[in-house]
């Protein structure tokens, strides 16, 4: 409840034209007259219908309008990951008590970060922090395709039996180590033009907008979102000849990339589970370390 310059389809609403035909009737004719009584009283009536259920009926989020958006998001991004922004409003306060959550050990070494590339993974990790029990049937439908394809009740229950150990080690591995490593790659993610009165380039397409979070293609259930990505939006260059460097890569882009003044940058991010919002599936992650890549792989720099 990842991430972007994304193409977001819009939906409109056109008014409709309604064209009246004249009838060559005489005005003074008794018929012309009681239609034309009629039709004004069943517009009245119409209106103040309307009317009524304008004041009574709250309108209603176009879930499946949503659910496309985002599907749109994850491809124009070219990676498992895809970034939701949903309104504030609406969205699941990520950053409400966040000085109550427990904070990352800076000396940790990043060595010692679990890889998280899938939505199996993430749901793990919903359960390793939240303390509910497991609901193996859910989490088997997740990582299963043998699971979820077949109805066969027997084949179901062999299939999950084999997975429960699996399901459990994963979840005792989390608990144990709640540090992270997420990988992001594709056009929306990279560095825009250098800002040279603060010696920075602006980063883009990260999930670090408050209330914002990523999801994984593989499962939509669960989230990850960021409580401290408002200091992570800057790569600090001091150097202004790497910033020359850099920045004409920005400047010259990259063919068959989407965007314009901006250089893709595949991003490592570095990542402390803190806890989670059982109301929302959303799992919440301090940065501790985001680290930018140019597209041969070689370090740009380092935010901490």
């Amino acid at each position: 409840m990842v991430r972007l310059p994304f193409e977001l389809k819009r939906h409109f609403a056109f008014p409709l034209s309604l064209t009246l035909k004249r009838r060559l009737m005489h005005p003074n004719n008794t018929s012309f007259r009681l239609k034309k009584i009629t039709l004004a009283t069943l517009m009245t009536a119409a209106a103040l219908v309307a009317c009524s259920k304008k004041e009574i009926e709250a309108p209603k989020a176009d879930t499946q309008s949503q659910q496309e958006s985002s599907q749109e998001l994850g491809k124009a991004a070219g990676d498992l990951l895809k970034q939701i922004s949903p309104d504030t409003e609406k969205a699941p306060a990520v950053n409400a008590n966040a000085s109550a959550l427990p904070t990352a050990d800076g000396d940790k070494a990043l060595t010692d970060y679990q890889p998280v590339n899938s939505g199996v993974q993430l749901a793990y990790l919903y359960y390793a922090l939240s303390g509910l029990p497991v609901d193996y049937e859910k989490l088997a439908g997740i990582a299963s395709q043998d699971y979820r394809s077949t109805t066969d009740s027997f084949k179901k229950a062999d299939i999950l039996a084999a997975l429960k150990p699996q399901i459990d080690q994963q979840i005792n591995s989390f608990r144990t180590n709640r540090y992270v490593k997420v990988h992001m790659s594709g056009a929306a993610i990279g560095i825009g033009h250098y800002d040279l009165a603060a010696k920075s380039f602006p980063v883009n397409g990260l999930p670090l907008a408050e209330n914002g979070f990523l999801t994984f293609n593989d499962s939509a259930q669960y989230h990850l979102a960021v409580t401290n990505g408002s200091g992570f939006n800057k790569l600090k260059i001091e150097d202004q000849a790497k910033a020359k460097e850099m920045e004409s890569l920005v400047t010259k882009g990259l063919p068959n990339y989407y965007g314009v003044g901006q250089y893709p940058t595949p991003a490592d991010l570095y990542l402390f589970a803190q806890g989670v919002d059982q109301n929302s599936g959303i799992v919440k992650f301090q940065i501790v370390e985001v680290s930018l890549a140019d597209q041969h792989d070689n370090l740009l720099g380092v935010i901490k």
